[in-house]
């Protein structure tokens, strides 16, 4: 399930010109974790959102992780 925010950090990856394993190396995190934002919607953690949004040097991706995060936040208290 594709998300915003993992749109967002795959479109400012590639602009970059960065693969996920670069990304992933840069920041010093696993590459399946950013494969699992980008494609499967996973929520990472605010620290792994920081390194993202450092590594990236794209802070505008904070309001879309902070909308999608409490979203989430709001469907497991529904249930």
């Amino acid at each position: 399930m594709e998300t915003k925010l993992g749109n967002a950090i795959r479109a400012r990856r590639k602009k970059l010109g960065l693969s996920i394993e670069e990304l992933a190396k840069k920041i010093k995190t696993h590459r399946t974790y950013i494969s699992k934002i980008e494609n499967q919607g996973f929520i990472p953690s605010d620290k792994l959102m920081g390194k993202i949004v450092k590594g990236l040097d794209a802070p505008t991706l904070i309001k879309i992780y902070l909308t999608e995060k409490h979203t989430e936040i709001l469907k497991k208290s529904k249930n």
